[in-house]
């Protein structure tokens, strides 16, 4: 627990407060994705606009630094300036899988959507608004990294 503090700079009721964002699951929502930017750009420009995230909280939840979320708003709001629009898209993403740092945001997305979802490749190329060619090289990227560490 010490780690954490001294790691994150927290105390108690911090690391506590963001425990339960990480236990009540949140979920990105698939609309999001389908802006043009990259995965994580649309994660933390929801968490940031939507959610009204410090980028302190967002860099915990994500397991990402301060700084990296702080640059990746920025790169997201001079790619695409205006708030999402709420459209109902059937899916969304738990932020609890993207923290998983073995794997890049994308690639955590691709493994939910394939392996807990079902979701076949074209749909998921579909929804993310990606080809469906890089969605299956992802997944199997993603799966030949999963297989080394295991």
């Amino acid at each position: 627990m010490k780690r954490v503090v001294d790691r994150y700079k927290l105390d108690m009721e911090e690391i506590q407060d963001l425990l339960h964002y990480k236990k009540s699951n949140l979920k990105a929502p698939g609309y999001i994705f389908v802006s043009g930017l990259g995965s994580l750009e649309s994660v933390v420009k929801y968490m940031k606009e939507e959610l009204d995230y410090s980028y302190h909280k967002i860099a915990v939840i994500l397991n990402r630094d301060d700084r990296t979320i702080w640059a990746t708003f920025r790169s997201a709001t001079s790619k695409h300036p205006k708030r999402f629009i709420n459209v109902k898209s059937g899916f969304s993403i738990p932020l609890s899988i993207l923290d998983d740092r073995r794997f890049g945001v994308l690639e955590n997305m691709v493994l939910y959507m394939k392996d807990e979802l079902q979701f076949r490749f074209k749909e998921i190329a579909n929804l993310l608004g990606r080809d469906q060619r890089t969605i299956w090289t992802t997944y199997h990227r993603a799966k030949v990294k999963l297989h080394e560490v295991v």
